[in-house]
């Protein structure tokens, strides 16, 4: 057992021969459960070989879960493996599974995968939004396609599908409830300019002769557009980071695309998320400079943000803010949970294997964080940002609650899916 610790951090590997070897012997009844059970603990209390230890025991735990003989024999390990392995976020997949698998404090919700979206874009998904008062659910292609997947079940094909100009791409997009407007901010290579669409749907009904193009915002004077989102639920005012090549801004547009306010400098590189806070009076914005920043939107325009938040070392990938908290993630592996009324630190951090692309809440009867990073989609318990379970091999790069959070979406290069938390 000891030539099987492992040097790898991919949660996908495949475990070693000799681990699935050692495996079938207990199975045949050839190395006792009390031994094995010893040898594992032995080996757990060993930095150098508690990975290969984590590994048999999951093996094992898929062979023996309704064994009462195993289960008994290997509940001591249970605060041995929390402790032993607490700091180290490879093994947030296998700790959950084995958890999960033998009955191990009682574990909390679980995801569940009930819907791949049939393939619509040609490319990536790299935007979407989702309409609360239709419960429809949009996506952008990197080849320029948007899709909107309509009410009740979002999942045998799109009620609508409209095209951009040629060249563009919808970098970023919102869903306004009040008028049921679709805001698109898209971009194209020089020397297309950026630009902002904006959809109109006037009734509940999200099929495609319904969607009338109604506004289209030229951005001449800048380069770039990163983000999109809505600021005020009255007016349906909205926000848009944009860069000119001296200074990164968020800017503030009416239905009719006219410039409202704008404020210059926001951070010292690209704007890479936007969020509301639950009342819409802060906006909080994330840089490539590693802040997070929230602006007071009743007066918007005052270049002096109320907040600064400093709790990461590397690009701000999401930001998720609910009534009493916020929730930021970025590509220095790790997300950072902040009390709304203290923000001078976070009050928990939580290190993950893998950069963070971005970060949501979700659940219906039990909030819950959503992250994604490079190699998994994880669900944490909000109160101690406990992993309660794992899906690896996903990489989304886009995650969207439905309106009362029964229902998560999540998109990346591989398409969209649709998942369930279920409580245990």
């Amino acid at each position: 057992l000891k030539s099987l610790s492992s040097t790898t951090k991919d949660p996908n590997q495949v475990a070693p021969l000799s681990a699935l070897m050692l495996t079938e012997l207990v199975v045949l009844d050839l190395v006792p459960l009390d031994g094995i059970a010893k040898l594992l603990e032995q080996q757990m209390k060993d930095k150098s070989t508690l990975r290969a230890a984590v590994i048999v025991l999951g093996l094992l735990s898929e062979r023996f879960s309704k064994n009462d003989s195993f289960l008994k024999a290997v509940s001591f390990l249970q605060p041995i493996l929390q402790r032993e392995s607490a700091n180290d976020p490879t093994f947030d997949y296998e700790n959950s599974f084995i958890s999960r698998t033998l009955g191990w404090n009682l574990p909390g919700p679980q995801l569940r995968l009930v819907k791949r979206l049939p393939p619509t874009h040609t490319k990536a998904i790299v935007s979407s939004a989702y309409f609360s008062s239709m419960d429809a659910y949009v996506t952008g292609g990197m080849e320029g396609s948007i899709a909107v997947w309509g009410a009740p079940n979002h999942t045998d094909s799109p009620s609508a599908r409209f095209t951009l100009p040629p060249s563009y791409m919808p970098v970023a997009m919102d869903g306004f409830t009040r008028g049921r407007v679709l805001a698109v901010a898209c971009v194209a290579p020089a020397p297309n300019t950026p630009m902002i669409r904006l959809y109109h749907c006037p009734d509940s009904d999200s099929t495609v002769s319904n969607w009338k193009l109604v506004e289209t915002i030229e951005r001449d004077d800048c380069s770039v557009i990163t983000c999109l989102k809505r600021i005020n639920l009255r007016t349906n005012a909205f926000v848009a980071a944009e860069a000119d090549g001296r200074s990164h801004n968020l800017v503030c547009y009416n239905m009719q695309g006219k410039v409202q306010r704008q404020i210059t400098g926001v951070h010292k590189d690209y704007v890479t998320a936007l969020q509301p806070s639950a009342d819409y009076n802060w906006l909080f914005s994330g840089s490539r400079d590693s802040t997070v920043k929230a602006w007071d939107t009743r007066n918007f325009g005052a270049s002096t943000p109320l907040h600064t938040l400093a709790g990461h070392s590397d690009a701000i990938t999401g930001i998720y803010a609910s009534a009493d908290h916020v929730v930021t993630s970025g590509l220095d592996q790790k997300i950072c949970l902040w009390d709304i009324r203290r923000l001078k630190k976070p009050v928990a951090e939580k290190q993950f294997a893998a950069p963070v692309l971005k970060v949501t809440i979700c659940g219906s009867q039990r909030p819950c964080i959503a992250v994604s990073t490079t190699q998994s989609l994880s669900l944490l318990s909000f109160s101690n940002l406990i992993v309660d379970d794992v899906v690896s091999g996903t990489g989304y790069t886009d995650l969207r609650p439905s309106h009362d959070g029964s229902v998560l979406f999540a998109a990346g290069a591989s398409g969209a899916d649709m998942y369930v938390s279920d409580p245990i």
